[in-house]
């Protein structure tokens, strides 16, 4: 859960909107996993109640400490909680970056456009000052 919640908090780079897409397709993947993540979060916590009553039942101390892992029903609940959190929070930041390079890509085709109109009027005024310049320009003669 922890490289979960790095994840979810990672800074992304992109360029494109196709970029942008790709983050927004493998985010949607790992939301849909989550359904099945709190099911087996859900099964942890009822094993460790299950555990918790059989130790009260035969006069165990309910301070039971896993050999096996370190991360108490509470950690996980509260990790589990903050993930919950974050999911939201990095659709909306996925979502701002896509409005962003649709912008982006907008301008880009705008810029081409007027680019490709403005092109040849640059290439012929720059021929036409050649010409001029080098019809002004002073006869040298050699003696």
């Amino acid at each position: 859960m922890e490289g979960a919640m790095e994840d979810l908090q990672d800074m992304f780079i992109v360029h494109s909107v196709e970029e942008i897409q790709n983050l927004i397709s493998a985010h949607e993947q790992f939301r849909a996993t989550l359904p099945k993540v709190d099911n087996e979060r859900r099964a942890i916590l009822s094993i460790y109640n299950e555990v918790q009553k059989f130790a009260h039942s035969y006069g165990i101390s309910p301070n039971l400490t896993n050999i096996y892992c370190t991360i108490t029903p509470t950690e996980l609940s509260l990790k589990w909680d903050k993930v919950k959190r974050l999911v939201p929070q990095r659709d909306n930041a996925l979502q701002e970056e896509l409005s962003r390079q649709q912008v982006n890509e907008r301008l880009r085709r705008q810029f081409a456009s007027q680019a490709n109109l403005i092109g040849p009027w640059i290439r012929t005024s720059k021929r036409r000052s050649c010409t001029v310049q080098w019809m002004q320009a002073p006869l040298w003669r050699i003696s």
